[in-house]
C-alpha cells in the first residue's frame, strides 16, 4: 500500500492498494474516513461507500488477485472532493471489464430464488449520479461521481 501524491488541500486524496482481500478491508477504511469529513448527506455518504465496496471488492475477486499480465493485482483509488460533486475513482491493473457497458441483473424473482451475485453492477450503476469507463494502460479506470444537491 503506498500514498501517491495526496492533495488534500485541494479536495483530492489518492492511495495506490494491494488487491488482495486485505487491501479491501484497508481501502474501504480509507475512503470512509475521508468521506466523514465531506459534510455529505447520509445518503450520498451511503451511496459513495456501497459503490466503493461493490467496485474494489469485485475487482479483487474476480481478478483473483492477479494483473493481466500475472504481476499481483494494483487498486490506485483517486476521492476528489468538489462543490458539486465527490468523484471516486477506482484503477486496477486486471482483466478488462467494462461496467457501463455490462447488463445489470435483475432482481425480478423472489428473494428466496434469487442465485448470489451479479447484482453489484445495477446496484453501482442505480447509486452513482454519473458512472464513466476508460481501458487505460495500466487497466481499468473507473469513475463513479456522487452529485451534490444545490
Amino acid at each position: 500500500m503506498t500514498i501517491a501524491g495526496p492533495d488534500p488541500s485541494a479536495g483530492e486524496w489518492r492511495r495506490t492498494f494491494d488487491g488482495e482481500r486485505e487491501g479491501i478491508r484497508l481501502s474501504l477504511a480509507w475512503i470512509e474516513e475521508i468521506a466523514q469529513g465531506l459534510d455529505l448527506a447520509e445518503d450520498q455518504f451511503y451511496a459513495l461507500r456501497l459503490c466503493a465496496e461493490e467496485l474494489i471488492t469485485n475487482s479483487v475477486l474476480h481478478n483473483a488477485g492477479r494483473a493481466r499480465n500475472g504481476d499481483r493485482l494494483q487498486l490506485r483509488l483517486t476521492l476528489a472532493a468538489q462543490a458539486d460533486r465527490v468523484a471516486l475513482t477506482v484503477e486496477d491493473n486486471g482483466a478488462c471489464f467494462d461496467i457501463v457497458s455490462a447488463p445489470a441483473k435483475t432482481a425480478d424473482q423472489p428473494l428466496d430464488q434469487l442465485q448470489p451475485g451479479g447484482l453489484g453492477v445495477g446496484l453501482v450503476k442505480r447509486f452513482a449520479s454519473r458512472l464513466d469507463y476508460a481501458q487505460t494502460e495500466f487497466g481499468n479506470k473507473v469513475v463513479a461521481a456522487f452529485y451534490r444537491p444545490p
